[in-house]
Protein backbone atom coordinates (compact mmCIF):
# COMPACT_ATOMS: atom_id res chain seq x y z
CA UNK A 1 0.00 0.00 0.00
CA UNK A 2 1.51 2.98 -0.85
CA UNK A 3 0.16 5.91 1.16
CA UNK A 4 0.41 6.32 4.48
CA UNK A 5 -1.30 5.10 7.47
CA UNK A 6 -2.36 7.20 10.09
CA UNK A 7 -3.79 6.04 13.18
CA UNK A 8 -4.04 7.91 16.64
CA UNK A 9 -5.04 5.60 19.67
CA UNK A 10 -8.05 5.83 21.71
CA UNK A 11 -9.76 3.93 24.68
CA UNK A 12 -11.70 2.63 22.44
CA UNK A 13 -9.30 1.12 20.04
CA UNK A 14 -5.87 0.27 20.88
CA UNK A 15 -3.05 -1.22 18.92
CA UNK A 16 -1.33 -4.42 18.38
CA UNK A 17 0.70 -5.72 16.29
CA UNK A 18 1.81 -10.05 15.60
CA UNK A 19 3.49 -12.16 13.05
CA UNK A 20 4.02 -15.77 11.87
CA UNK A 21 1.03 -17.42 13.92
CA UNK A 22 0.89 -19.92 11.62
CA UNK A 23 -2.41 -21.62 12.72
CA UNK A 24 -3.11 -24.64 11.57
CA UNK A 25 0.01 -25.47 11.14
CA UNK A 26 1.42 -29.48 11.73
CA UNK A 27 4.12 -29.67 10.10
CA UNK A 28 5.95 -33.37 9.54
CA UNK A 29 9.67 -32.03 11.02
CA UNK A 30 11.42 -33.42 13.62
CA UNK A 31 10.34 -31.22 15.64
CA UNK A 32 6.98 -29.37 14.85
CA UNK A 33 6.15 -25.43 15.25
CA UNK A 34 3.92 -25.75 17.74
CA UNK A 35 6.13 -28.24 19.69
CA UNK A 36 9.11 -25.69 19.33
CA UNK A 37 6.90 -22.86 20.44
CA UNK A 38 5.88 -24.70 24.06
CA UNK A 39 2.55 -26.08 23.09
CA UNK A 40 1.05 -29.77 23.59
CA UNK A 41 -0.09 -30.06 20.16
CA UNK A 42 -1.37 -28.89 16.69
CA UNK A 43 -4.64 -27.82 17.98
CA UNK A 44 -3.62 -26.45 21.00
CA UNK A 45 -1.22 -24.52 19.48
CA UNK A 46 -3.83 -22.80 17.34
CA UNK A 47 -6.97 -22.84 20.16
CA UNK A 48 -4.16 -21.27 22.45
CA UNK A 49 -2.53 -18.51 19.57
CA UNK A 50 -6.22 -17.39 19.17
CA UNK A 51 -7.59 -17.63 22.68
CA UNK A 52 -5.22 -14.82 23.48
CA UNK A 53 -5.51 -12.87 20.68
CA UNK A 54 -8.84 -12.69 22.13
CA UNK A 55 -7.77 -11.57 25.44
CA UNK A 56 -5.57 -8.65 24.76
CA UNK A 57 -7.24 -7.55 21.71
CA UNK A 58 -10.81 -6.49 21.81
CA UNK A 59 -13.18 -6.41 18.99
CA UNK A 60 -12.65 -2.60 17.48
CA UNK A 61 -8.96 -2.40 18.63
CA UNK A 62 -6.55 -2.75 14.94
CA UNK A 63 -4.20 -5.35 15.36
CA UNK A 64 -1.93 -5.53 12.67
CA UNK A 65 -0.70 -8.73 11.10
CA UNK A 66 2.83 -8.77 9.27
CA UNK A 67 2.09 -12.39 7.48
CA UNK A 68 1.76 -16.02 7.68
CA UNK A 69 -1.46 -16.42 9.42
CA UNK A 70 -1.92 -19.73 8.86
CA UNK A 71 -0.67 -22.92 6.40
CA UNK A 72 -2.26 -26.10 5.44
CA UNK A 73 -5.51 -24.91 5.81
CA UNK A 74 -8.65 -24.84 3.30
CA UNK A 75 -10.71 -21.77 1.98
CA UNK A 76 -12.78 -23.33 4.40
CA UNK A 77 -10.94 -23.67 7.29
CA UNK A 78 -9.67 -20.15 7.06
CA UNK A 79 -12.51 -18.68 7.02
CA UNK A 80 -13.42 -20.71 10.15
CA UNK A 81 -10.20 -19.19 11.94
CA UNK A 82 -10.22 -15.91 11.39
CA UNK A 83 -14.05 -15.93 12.36
CA UNK A 84 -13.26 -16.61 15.91
CA UNK A 85 -10.86 -14.11 16.02
CA UNK A 86 -13.20 -10.81 17.40
CA UNK A 87 -10.85 -8.60 16.32
CA UNK A 88 -12.67 -6.65 13.39
CA UNK A 89 -9.71 -4.74 11.97
CA UNK A 90 -7.39 -7.18 11.21
CA UNK A 91 -4.68 -5.42 9.04
CA UNK A 92 -2.64 -8.19 7.47
CA UNK A 93 0.50 -7.59 5.45
CA UNK A 94 0.85 -11.12 3.03
CA UNK A 95 4.11 -13.26 4.03
CA UNK A 96 5.50 -16.23 2.26
CA UNK A 97 2.76 -18.41 3.22
CA UNK A 98 -0.26 -16.76 1.85
CA UNK A 99 -2.66 -20.03 0.81
CA UNK A 100 -5.47 -19.74 0.99
CA UNK A 101 -5.95 -16.12 1.81
CA UNK A 102 -4.18 -15.06 -1.43
CA UNK A 103 -6.99 -16.79 -3.34
CA UNK A 104 -9.31 -15.63 -1.60
CA UNK A 105 -8.13 -12.36 -1.80
CA UNK A 106 -8.21 -12.60 -5.48
CA UNK A 107 -11.82 -13.97 -5.97
CA UNK A 108 -13.08 -10.65 -3.83
CA UNK A 109 -11.29 -8.17 -5.42
CA UNK A 110 -12.77 -9.71 -9.28
CA UNK A 111 -16.31 -9.68 -7.10
CA UNK A 112 -15.60 -6.27 -5.94
CA UNK A 113 -14.85 -5.37 -9.80
CA UNK A 114 -17.38 -6.62 -11.52
CA UNK A 115 -19.86 -5.12 -8.91
CA UNK A 116 -19.16 -2.08 -10.84
CA UNK A 117 -19.36 -2.66 -13.95
CA UNK A 118 -18.94 -6.32 -15.27
CA UNK A 119 -20.07 -5.19 -18.89
CA UNK A 120 -16.56 -3.70 -18.83
CA UNK A 121 -14.92 -5.47 -16.96
CA UNK A 122 -15.98 -9.56 -17.76
CA UNK A 123 -16.73 -8.62 -20.87
CA UNK A 124 -19.10 -11.42 -21.01
CA UNK A 125 -16.21 -13.86 -21.76
CA UNK A 126 -14.85 -14.57 -18.83
CA UNK A 127 -11.99 -12.77 -16.60
CA UNK A 128 -10.00 -10.53 -18.77
CA UNK A 129 -5.76 -11.79 -18.71
CA UNK A 130 -4.88 -8.16 -17.73
CA UNK A 131 -6.97 -8.01 -15.12
CA UNK A 132 -5.92 -11.72 -13.86
CA UNK A 133 -3.43 -10.08 -11.19
CA UNK A 134 -4.96 -6.94 -10.23
CA UNK A 135 -4.98 -5.47 -6.60
CA UNK A 136 -6.32 -3.19 -4.53
CA UNK A 137 -5.09 -1.88 -1.20
CA UNK A 138 -6.73 -1.58 1.12
CA UNK A 139 -9.28 -4.03 0.83
CA UNK A 140 -11.61 -4.98 3.36
CA UNK A 141 -12.83 -8.36 3.73
CA UNK A 142 -15.17 -9.35 6.81
CA UNK A 143 -12.85 -8.62 9.78
CA UNK A 144 -9.32 -8.45 7.63
CA UNK A 145 -8.21 -5.46 5.82
CA UNK A 146 -5.51 -6.63 3.25
CA UNK A 147 -2.36 -3.98 2.89
CA UNK A 148 -0.22 -5.77 0.53
CA UNK A 149 3.38 -6.48 1.17
CA UNK A 150 4.70 -3.49 2.35
CA UNK A 151 3.06 -0.57 4.74
CA UNK A 152 4.40 2.78 6.35
CA UNK A 153 2.24 4.25 9.15
CA UNK A 154 2.20 7.11 11.79
CA UNK A 155 0.80 5.36 15.01
CA UNK A 156 0.35 8.19 17.82
CA UNK A 157 3.08 10.42 16.09
CA UNK A 158 5.64 7.66 15.49
CA UNK A 159 6.88 5.77 12.31
CA UNK A 160 7.01 3.03 11.63
CA UNK A 161 7.74 0.36 8.25
CA UNK A 162 6.18 -2.60 8.46
CA UNK A 163 7.19 -6.02 6.38
CA UNK A 164 6.93 -9.71 6.58
CA UNK A 165 10.29 -9.31 6.00
CA UNK A 166 13.04 -7.80 7.60
CA UNK A 167 14.52 -4.36 6.12
CA UNK A 168 17.93 -3.20 7.09
CA UNK A 169 17.69 -0.16 5.70
CA UNK A 170 14.66 1.57 5.84
CA UNK A 171 12.63 5.01 5.37
CA UNK A 172 13.01 7.76 7.76
CA UNK A 173 15.31 5.43 9.95
CA UNK A 174 17.91 8.51 10.77
CA UNK A 175 15.18 10.07 11.94
CA UNK A 176 14.23 7.37 14.58
CA UNK A 177 11.64 5.50 12.35
CA UNK A 178 11.06 2.28 13.65
CA UNK A 179 10.84 -1.32 11.59
CA UNK A 180 8.24 -3.97 12.38
CA UNK A 181 8.77 -7.37 11.05
CA UNK A 182 8.79 -11.30 10.74
CA UNK A 183 9.55 -14.01 8.88
CA UNK A 184 12.70 -15.04 10.91
CA UNK A 185 10.84 -16.31 13.66
CA UNK A 186 13.23 -14.37 16.12
CA UNK A 187 15.78 -16.36 14.56
CA UNK A 188 17.95 -13.14 13.59
CA UNK A 189 20.44 -11.34 15.69
CA UNK A 190 19.94 -8.00 14.49
CA UNK A 191 16.05 -7.90 14.34
CA UNK A 192 15.73 -9.21 18.49
CA UNK A 193 14.48 -7.33 21.35
CA UNK A 194 17.66 -7.27 22.87
CA UNK A 195 19.41 -5.73 19.96
CA UNK A 196 20.03 -1.97 20.72
CA UNK A 197 21.98 -1.33 16.98
CA UNK A 198 18.80 -0.57 15.02
CA UNK A 199 15.16 0.04 15.43
CA UNK A 200 14.37 -3.10 14.33
CA UNK A 201 11.98 -5.95 15.57
CA UNK A 202 10.34 -9.37 15.15
CA UNK A 203 7.19 -9.22 16.55
CA UNK A 204 6.99 -12.92 16.20
CA UNK A 205 4.76 -15.02 18.15
CA UNK A 206 7.57 -17.10 18.91
CA UNK A 207 9.72 -14.77 20.95
CA UNK A 208 6.44 -12.82 22.53
CA UNK A 209 3.56 -15.67 22.65
CA UNK A 210 1.08 -12.68 22.17
CA UNK A 211 0.09 -9.44 20.02
CA UNK A 212 2.26 -6.61 21.22
CA UNK A 213 0.61 -3.34 22.44
CA UNK A 214 1.76 -0.50 20.59
CA UNK A 215 3.38 0.83 24.29
CA UNK A 216 4.94 -2.17 24.34
CA UNK A 217 6.43 -1.50 21.24
CA UNK A 218 7.65 1.39 22.39
CA UNK A 219 9.43 0.27 25.12
CA UNK A 220 11.42 -1.60 23.42
CA UNK A 221 12.20 0.66 20.54
CA UNK A 222 13.13 2.78 23.34
CA UNK A 223 16.05 1.24 23.85
CA UNK A 224 17.39 0.80 20.75
CA UNK A 225 19.59 3.22 18.85
CA UNK A 226 19.34 4.83 15.50
CA UNK A 227 21.23 3.16 12.83
CA UNK A 228 24.42 5.36 11.42
CA UNK A 229 24.91 4.04 7.34
CA UNK A 230 26.69 5.07 4.91
CA UNK A 231 23.28 6.01 3.21
CA UNK A 232 23.09 9.15 1.38
CA UNK A 233 20.03 10.51 3.21
CA UNK A 234 21.41 10.73 6.50
CA UNK A 235 23.28 14.43 5.58
CA UNK A 236 19.84 15.66 4.68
Amino acid sequence: MNRVLKIRQTEDQRVYVTTDTHLNHDPQWPVPIWESRGYASAKDHTDSIIDTINERVRPNDILFHLGDICLNTTSGQFHELTARIKCQNIYMLWGNHNNPSWKIYQNQVKESLNSFGSETIDCGGGWPSEFEDIEIYPFRYKNIVFVGNYLEAVLDGQYFVMQHYPIYVFNYMKDGAKMLCGHSHGGLDFSKPTNTNSKILDVSWDDFKKPLSLSEILEIMNKKNVLVTTDHHRNK
